[in-house]
């Protein structure tokens, strides 16, 4: 399967995307560990709560294969033919106003 540069792009930009959102609910989760700190009791029970232990553990494997996967895009992107660059000349009517 072939996937053009464009593709490769797109699938980057949205992999990114996935990545900050595992991020973010992980840190969600840790932040709610640090506001029990002043009752022990009760951030045993929520840190140790299968629930939480699940969420954590499959939120750590989507940020692992996320970045996994933009190392592999990245890759891609360094085997695709060099961009055209492209010079912008200004308009002559629009900078001599």
């Amino acid at each position: 399967m072939t996937a053009s540069k464009e593709d490769i792009l797109r699938e980057l930009d949205e992999v990114q995307k996935d990545l900050q959102a595992f991020k973010e609910a992980r840190d969600a989760i840790q932040r709610r560990s640090v506001e029990l700190e002043n009752d022990q009791s009760r951030q045993d029970k929520f840190v140790g709560w299968a629930v939480t232990q699940i969420v954590l553990n499959g939120l750590l494997l989507g940020i692992v294969k996320c970045e996994g996967l933009l190392d592999d895009y990245r890759t891609a992107l360094e085997r695709c033919e060099p961009a055209t660059v492209l010079t912008l000349v200004p308009n002559k009517e629009t900078t001599d106003e």
